[in-house]
């Protein structure tokens, strides 16, 4: 059902037809800034949303092009401005859970499949040079690096993990997942990145509306989303998880819709039984 409309994948293509800036296609993976040195910052959430500013995730897709360079995570004696990447895309995600230290956030599965395009270069021996990818995390007041961990293109849901050693021990309480679907026109909430603008200091909380679902366009809200908003997990007035934003109908972008929660459910049944990590 996704196919006849746009993913809301950011590229660096469509970033330059929304900013003034210049982006320039190799950049720099900058790492993020510390507050209190290497204690994680959160900011504070206001009662009238049931969505916590902690759980926010954006993410980057990058193209690395010296392997011999590592990403380094925030905290360690490196230094990120001589890793030199190329931009993909960008997304939305929410952490809905944390396993063994390990903080686990769902997306969508258009940012997390690779164009293979995208991985393979053309050298000046005319050889195919194969370049790996890198996915940034940006949680909170730092940055990591993520790993997917499963991918279904049916429902385009995704699941990236990532690792923050100065905060493994901080407790995180799972995001619970609804018993079913809100009723129509009741309140939705969500955190987006929409065209990658994103940052330590705020967060861009949307508020809208459910409409349903159709097998056309699968479950629909009347939700802001554009290109960087894919992935952004969808809360009912409870705080629970029914869906991600995985498409937007455009040119209008005040509509949004995503999978319905009984095919996300059974999408963290079969990673509990492949993993033995239930996140819900």
């Amino acid at each position: 059902m996704f196919k006849k409309h746009a993913y809301l994948m950011l590229g660096a293509t469509m970033l330059t037809l929304f900013f003034t800036i210049v982006i320039l296609s190799c950049v720099k993976v900058i790492k993020g800034d510390i507050r209190n040195k290497s204690i994680l910052s959160s900011l504070e959430t206001s009662k009238d949303t049931p969505f916590h500013n902690d759980y926010f995730v954006s993410f980057e897709k990058h193209v690395r092009l010296d392997k011999n360079l590592m990403f380094c995570r925030v905290g360690e004696e490196c230094d990120n401005d001589k890793l030199e990447t190329t931009a993909l895309s960008s997304a939305s995600g929410g952490v809905i859970g944390k396993y063994d230290g390990r903080y686990y956030a769902m997306s969508a599965a258009h940012f997390c499949i690779d164009d293979e395009e995208d991985l393979n270069d053309t050298g000046e021996n005319g050889k195919t040079i194969e370049l790996q990818k890198l996915i940034i995390v940006h949680f909170l007041n730092t940055a990591t690096t993520g790993t997917i961990e499963k991918i279904d293109k049916t429902t385009d849901l995704c699941i990236i993990s990532f690792y923050i050693e100065q905060d493994s021990k901080r407790k995180f309480k799972n995001i619970k997942l609804a018993d079913e679907m809100p009723v129509i026109g009741e309140d939705i909430f969500t955190i987006s990145a929409p065209l990658s603008i994103q940052g330590m200091g705020f967060r861009l909380h949307f508020q809208g509306k459910y409409g349903g679902c159709d097998p056309r366009y699968g479950c629909m809200y009347t939700i802001p989303a554009t290109y960087g908003s894919s992935g952004s997990i969808v809360l009912n007035k409870k705080g629970e998880l029914i869906s991600i934003l995985s498409i937007a109908i455009i040119p209008f972008e005040q509509i949004a819709a995503g999978p319905h929660v009984s095919e996300i459910r059974n999408f963290l049944l079969e990673f509990d039984k492949e993993t033995g990590i239930m996140l819900y």
